[in-house]
């Protein structure tokens, strides 16, 4: 019976929690479903990743036991994947409340960098997904620089500046943080700061609740929330170097 349902949603790619159900197939108590569960998941290379964070973290848990019954299949997820796929996925599993989850993708993630970047879990796990975060944005942006980032967020081009508040989502650094509310607070073209809310939002690890589309009144709410969050963020930083 349940082989039956988890097959029924394997076959529609659109059914809403698909992949969050799919995944415990990945530990399942039946060895056949367990055997079928990887290409459930990913039954299509060209067809896009429904996979979250919370799913990896799932697929983790599993290969962080040697003798789980989910430790086989999850291997084959993983190794179904592109780096390009998995990379960003592990980076938000750095800060995953288990420690074994974290160990997990702190491992694969050094593997992966070529020990550019060492996995120390006795480090803070936000200091650890920054050091990744970086790592990764230089390694996608071969012929991009900090320098070049901060310039194109205050562009006189709006094409520009939108494409650099998107870049700017995955660098979780002081400097790009800061230079994205400074432009935000200045930003006349609104397509163009509702971007950079979302860099801003990403970058102070907010909810801002944003809705797809923003008219007048909620886009100007919504960037005086997020300027009020990144001030606070300023004196807390500056409090703990005083400290």
């Amino acid at each position: 019976m349940r082989h039956n349902g988890f097959l029924a949603l394997a076959r529609s790619p659109y059914a809403p929690g698909r992949a969050p159900i799919l995944v415990r197939a990945l530990g399942d108590g039946d060895a056949q479903i367990r055997k079928e569960s990887a290409s459930w998941l990913l039954p299509d290379a060209d067809r896009p990743l429904e996979l979250g964070a919370s799913s990896i973290a799932v697929i983790l848990s599993h290969l962080a036991v040697p003798e789980a019954p989910g430790h086989a299949p999850s291997e084959e997820v993983l190794s179904r994947l592109t780096h390009p796929q998995l990379v960003p996925l592990l980076i938000v599993c750095l800060e995953h409340a288990s420690p074994a989850v974290r160990g997990q993708a702190g491992t694969r993630l050094q593997e992966i960098s070529g020990q550019a970047v060492v996995y120390d879990p006795e480090l803070e796990p936000r200091v650890t997904r920054r050091a990744f975060a970086v790592w990764w944005w230089k390694r996608t942006h071969p012929d991009g620089s900090l320098e070049g980032l901060l310039r194109d967020l205050g562009a006189e081009n709006p094409s520009l500046r939108w494409r650099s508040a998107k870049e700017a989502r995955s660098l979780p650094l002081p400097e790009v943080r800061d230079r994205v509310a400074q432009v935000l607070a200045k930003e006349r073209a609104a397509w163009v700061q509702d971007e950079q809310l979302r860099a801003l939002e990403a970058l102070l690890e907010l909810d801002l609740e944003l809705p797809q589309r923003l008219d007048a009144r909620a886009r100007a709410e919504a960037v005086e929330r997020a300027l009020e969050a990144w001030a606070r963020a300023r004196v807390q930083e500056a409090q703990r170097r005083n400290r």
